[in-house]
């Protein structure tokens, strides 16, 4: 039951007891919670904020990891949005890794494949085709031959579609498959063809040490 107001006492008065300088010690938590709130969008976030990275910059000597001992060099300054650098032990499983600079983005997926090197093209330009759906999307020249500088040879064919062009580069090394697509912006391939090439080649595989 309520207590009465006294006579005379306005509806918002409180007691002595419950003051402190004035203010209603009720209020205090309320006021504490909302100074923390404001705190953590003001102060707190901005700082996790600015210290996520969107990738890892590749500096020179990195090896990004494909798991199960291949490895590829990648070209430095560029980031490494998905993947991992080579720790000194590459793990078992099989991973994907994707490199970028420039809007142009270099993605290697490894996966057991029993294949030729062709099969493995024709398996990879079938399941890019289903997932792109683009009907404007063409192959361009025939398919070539090309070898890693540790002798492991591969096939690599160039592609366009709209508003976009790209490489697609494949191996099979002891049972596994090495998919490489590159894709950037019209025309922008030519000026980091060279870095390209160079990551293309680098890929290593178990058989060559490649967990240095």
């Amino acid at each position: 039951m309520a207590t009465p107001m006294a006579p005379g006492r306005p509806p918002d008065w409180v007691p002595v007891e419950r003051r402190w300088l004035g203010i209603d010690r009720r209020t205090f938590a309320p006021a504490l919670a909302a100074i923390m709130v404001i705190f953590v969008f003001r102060g707190v976030l901005p700082v996790v904020d600015s210290s996520v990275s969107d990738g890892y910059e590749i500096k020179a000597g990195d090896v990004v990891d494909l798991g199960a001992g291949f490895t590829m060099l990648p070209a430095e300054g560029w980031t490494l949005s998905n993947g991992q650098v080579a720790s000194g032990q590459a793990p078992a499983s099989h991973l994907s890794a994707a490199l970028t600079n420039a809007g142009i983005e270099v993605s290697v997926t490894t996966g057991p494949f029993t294949g030729t090197p062709a099969e493995l093209l024709d398996h990879v330009k079938r399941i890019r085709d289903a997932y792109t759906k683009n009907e404007n999307q063409k192959y361009l020249g025939d398919a070539a031959t090309t070898t890693t500088e540790h002798g492991d040879v591969g096939i690599v064919q160039q592609f366009s579609a709209v508003n976009i062009e790209g490489v697609l580069a494949v191996f099979v090394i002891d049972g596994v498959g090495v998919d490489i697509v590159v894709t950037g912006p019209p025309g922008s391939l030519a000026a980091h063809d060279d870095e390209i090439s160079d990551m293309i080649a680098s890929v290593r595989g178990n058989d060559s040490g490649a967990a240095q």
